[in-house]
């Protein structure tokens, strides 16, 4: 899973047991963090904003075994919405 806002990192991180793995992409470490839930491996990491690097991220976990990806982000026009969950399909 990719997350756009780091309470949302640091709180996973707090609340699972987790190992580290860091991604590498031109001289700056990313860490994913891997815990075990229900049987199945899941990542976690802060994505980066805006589609270039968010692409850059996505290559590189694909290259380092990632099959499927959630990314968790915000839409900060919509008012009135809390706790809402939008879907996207195209």
């Amino acid at each position: 899973m990719i997350c756009f806002f780091e309470e949302i990192v640091n709180e996973y991180r707090n609340k699972n047991k987790y190992r580290e793995v860091p991604v590498n992409i031109r001289g700056l470490t990313f860490k994913v963090y891997v815990a075990n839930i229900n049987g199945q491996e899941v990542g976690f990491t802060q994505g980066l904003i805006g589609s270039s690097g968010s692409a850059i991220l996505m290559e590189e976990l694909a290259n380092g075994g990632v099959k499927n990806v959630l990314a968790c982000g915000g839409a900060g026009v919509l008012e009135n919405e809390e706790k809402a969950v939008y879907v996207p399909v195209i």
